[in-house]
């Protein structure tokens, strides 16, 4: 990652394994083409020389010349034609009879995503606890809160801050099959600790490190106060790649200031109070 000018610039082969991309460049075309892995994929060979055209009919210019055993990726049907992407990277339409031994490369990745199900009555660490019925077809977790963002971006870990009690909770969790989603929530204002991409970076990182070391599955965000709303979006748009490629899921829930639809295409679960 490189700053310039007030800039950001990453390298883009470093965003394969983040955003689980495919990337490949066509020294001829001087092209970056790129895939995204979890699609599917479909190639076709073409079997006769032919035009890839700029859209259907007769009257279409030409994009590109191909010769038999050219490899195309199919992108879609339309009637008689294939909507193609050349190994140059042209985007075009081309005749179904000129192609042969269509193949699936790569399958849908679809993710089945079990409903959450949220104990709050039992996400005091403190307490008494009995033992519980659980709906083992869906993710039960508790969302005790464990992390606070705290002064000049710090993450502040509460989570041992009594080892013995937070000892018996963990077991209760354990022999109760609920798992713990802890929660990271404010000390400090938004626009104290995540203005910055260097400031939202640290506390990105941190939390993640912390996270990995207690092997939970992920965290559950939630903010009381929310200052500046654009600066939150952004950190969670940044946030939720990085934890992706750690294997971690996210969480938000909602409050006055948040906007479901904004959240909700992009972070694992949100939460209603």
């Amino acid at each position: 990652m490189q700053e310039i000018n007030g800039d950001i610039y990453l390298p883009i082969t470093d965003l394969q394994v983040v955003y689980d991309l495919e990337i490949k460049y066509s020294k001829n075309s001087n092209r970056i083409i790129i895939d995204t892995i979890t699609k599917e994929k479909v190639e076709a060979t073409i079997s006769k020389r032919a035009n890839v055209k700029s859209r259907r009919g007769l009257f279409a210019s030409n994009v590109e010349k191909l010769i038999i055993g050219d490899k195309v990726v199919i992108l879609g049907d339309e009637g008689k034609y294939k909507k193609i992407r050349t190994p140059l990277g042209n985007i075009g339409y081309i005749k179904e009879k000129n192609l042969s031994n269509e193949t699936t490369i790569r399958e849908n990745q679809v993710e089945e995503k079990k409903e959450l199900v949220v104990y709050r009555n039992y996400s005091n660490i403190s307490g008494i606890y009995d033992n519980i019925q659980v709906d083992e077809k869906k993710l039960n977790v508790v969302i005790p809160v464990f992390f606070y963002l705290d002064e000049n971006s710090k993450v502040s870990d509460k989570t041992n801050n009594t080892t013995a009690t937070y000892s018996i909770y963990k077991t209760w969790t354990d022999d109760n099959k609920l798992t713990i989603l802890p929660t990271f929530t404010n000390n400090e204002s938004v626009s104290n600790s995540l203005l910055s991409y260097s400031e939202r970076s640290a506390v990105i990182n941190s939390l993640k490190n912390y996270l990995l070391n207690y092997s939970y599955m992920g965290i559950n965000i939630e903010f009381d106060t929310i200052d500046d709303i654009n600066s939150f979006y952004r950190f969670i748009l940044e946030l939720v790649p990085r934890f992706e490629e750690a294997k971690l899921k996210v969480a938000v829930t909602l409050n006055n200031n948040l906007d479901k639809s904004r959240l909700e295409n992009v972070v694992d679960y949100v939460i209603e109070k």
